[in-house]
């Protein structure tokens, strides 16, 4: 039996999460908060963070109108999961995490990386994430271009999110800001 397959075809965009007013609004109230610099999580050295001068900045947001965009990033999994790629055995998941902002002044930059990650767990809740939720807030910036897999870019209109899975052959990353502010955000799937 032969297969075509593309790992693309698990990657999807949608364009209508979140409309222009409600990302301006967003990055207004997120200039409020406090940024910490982002760092990771070393897998072969238990709790050591490595830090790159050039890091992207993140922060969690509080409140009544961060918790509705958190909440409707649940009718984007469903429809994922369901309808794009028709698996509905995976709609067994068992949570999300809230969304992390990030933001990316210039010079900033996500390096190379695969979401298969465990620290965003708190001992309580356990688990891997196995999809990820990016999205975009704003794209009035120049640089900062999401590529999967070292080449290919995603163009990331504001107000969209992409779905995909967290594991190994779906590496990304988000090239440096050159002009202006590039901001984000993530959830994770387990």
């Amino acid at each position: 039996m032969t297969y075509k397959y593309d790992i693309r075809d698990y990657m999807k965009l949608y364009s209508d999460f979140a409309s222009d007013k409600e990302c301006k609004d967003t990055i207004k109230l997120l200039k409020k908060n406090n940024w910490s610099k982002h760092s990771y999580v070393d897998a072969n050295r238990e709790n050591v963070r490595t830090q790159y001068e050039n890091d992207l900045s993140i922060t969690i947001g509080e409140g009544e109108f961060f918790d509705e965009q958190n909440n409707r990033i649940w009718n984007y999994i469903h429809d994922y999961i369901l309808n794009h790629i028709n698996q509905p055995t995976l709609d067994c998941w068992h949570g999300y995490t809230r969304i992390r902002y990030n933001r990316y002044n210039k010079g900033e930059e996500m390096r190379n990386h695969v979401d298969h990650i465990s620290s965003i767990f708190d001992g309580h809740t356990k688990g891997i994430p196995f999809l990820t939720v990016l999205g975009s807030l704003n794209d009035n910036y120049e640089g900062g271009k999401l590529l999967f897999f070292n080449d290919i870019e995603v163009p990331m209109p504001t107000g969209s999110i992409i779905i995909f899975p967290s594991i190994f052959i779906y590496p990304h990353l988000v090239t440096p800001v050159t002009k202006g502010t590039r901001y984000s955000f993530v959830s994770w799937i387990w």
